[in-house]
């Protein structure tokens, strides 16, 4: 399997059977069912390697998850979430969660007071939303079978303001041995708007929320009697349970935080427009502008990819082709769009 140059993504080999199995992450976020776009709103890792550690940092939001992005997503309380789990971040290929990591899921949720600010870890996390064996199928199969999907709804009680919002996916395939657990985690970062809210959920500390030996961590995942896991304890707190009284009318209009005029996106960037121009110098200065911006596209692309960097890419070209034209015939004025 070859990857693309600008994605470091693990492969790894089942211990169990020997087969070359591939790692994943989440790559977007759906609200109320309409896609935020690849990385927009989410702290995306370096690469689709799992977290093992269950005491480090990295068990809140993955590696580089304690460095925040600069855009928040708006969502009302009550909205309804989904996670787009990819093999491939970038999605060059199809393909979501590996069909030999089965186990469970479960979304938490944390107040913050600035979540374009906040590192994540500590205290403060409280889960919202688990999901783990029944009918014969653990919740990783269930997102393979909604390809990639893993939907689900933030508490309608909540209160205004800023969360993270944290996807959490437990591979049990080397759970047999002591520390062999593999989580997939990925953050984003939400600004909720609200009637004002009465949630009052139990808190915990991530990383602490769950420790390696906890039964549903440390698991005889291919040693079960009829291949059936039905006594399976998903760990970690059991989900806050919204209240029935709440609303989802918003008491104000809570916008994306970090949000300008975009010409164009790419995840968390954004292409502003550059300043006008009378003469030619003023031309090349606003093109050096925008090339500017594409440098700065390409360095903070995500692993989900680059696209919206190759889209600008064409129009500095075209900026860059318009100073040359009209500084060769002596009249240069306007502006780009």
């Amino acid at each position: 399997m070859l990857f693309p140059k600008s994605l470091l993504l693990g492969v790894c080999l089942a211990a169990s059977s020997g087969l070359v199995s591939a790692h994943y992450m989440v790559t977007n976020m759906f609200i109320n069912g309409v896609d935020q776009g690849p990385g927009k709103c989410m702290r995306i890792p370096p690469n689709t390697n799992p977290v093992t550690d269950i005491n480090s940092n990295d068990m809140s939001c993955n590696v580089d998850g304690a460095t925040p992005v600069a855009r928040a997503c708006p969502v009302t309380a009550g909205s309804e979430i989904s996670f787009l789990w990819r093999t491939w971040p970038d999605g060059s290929q199809p393909g979501s969660l590996d069909p030999g990591h089965q186990g469970p899921c479960a979304v938490y949720m944390k107040a913050v007071g600035d979540a374009t600010t906040s590192p994540g870890y500590g205290a403060g996390w409280f889960k919202i939303w688990e999901d783990g064996y029944r009918e014969g199928q653990f919740c990783a199969q269930r997102i393979i079978d909604n390809n990639g999907r893993m939907t689900f709804r933030i508490p309608n009680d909540l209160k205004g303001g800023d969360y993270l919002i944290r996807a959490e996916q437990l591979a049990l395939h080397q759970a047999q041995n002591l520390g062999g657990a593999q989580w997939y985690i990925g953050c984003g970062q939400l600004i909720v708007s609200s009637t004002g809210g009465s949630a009052s959920p139990s808190l915990f500390t991530i990383p602490g929320h769950v420790k390696a030996s906890d039964p549903g961590v440390h698991y005889q995942y291919w040693t079960q009697p009829n291949d059936s896991h039905n006594g399976y304890i998903i760990p970690g707190p059991r989900p806050y349970h919204q209240s029935k009284t709440g609303s989802t009318s918003p008491v104000e209009n809570r916008k994306e935080r970090g949000t300008w005029k975009c010409l164009v996106e790419n995840a968390n960037w954004c292409a502003k427009a550059v300043p006008g121009f009378k003469n030619a110098a003023e031309c090349w200065s606003a093109s050096a502008d925008a090339w500017s911006q594409l440098n700065t596209c390409y360095n903070t692309a995500p692993a989900t990819g680059n696209d919206g960097c190759e889209k600008w890419e064409k129009m500095c070209t075209s900026y860059q082709n318009h100073c040359k034209s009209c500084e060769a015939e002596g009249s240069c004025s306007g502006i780009f769009a």
